[in-house]
């Protein structure tokens, strides 16, 4: 596996963290060009998922990429983390 193929799959993990235990959908690695906001995520669980990338990647995401529209899916999401690790 490389960094990141580890990287998604980090964040997927806190993805599915962050949704209720008795969500049916959950994200896998093979939706990762999904839109996320319209059918898993609300503006709450962004920002809990926002803290969560933050603290395990030791990262701090500008305020730039913390809007919906910047980080829409998990590629997304992906490609502002490599870039600032």
């Amino acid at each position: 596996m490389d960094n990141r193929e580890t990287i998604q799959c980090k964040i997927i993990e806190l993805i599915n963290g962050v949704l209720p235990e008795n969500e049916t959908k959950k994200v896998t690695n093979n939706n990762l060009d999904d839109e996320l906001f319209t059918s898993i995520l609300d503006s709450i669980k962004f920002i809990q998922l926002i803290i969560l990338i933050e603290s395990d990647f030791n990262i701090e995401i500008p305020d730039e990429y913390l809007i919906f529209t910047k980080m829409n899916t998990i590629n997304t999401i992906c490609d502002i983390v490599i870039s600032l690790i």
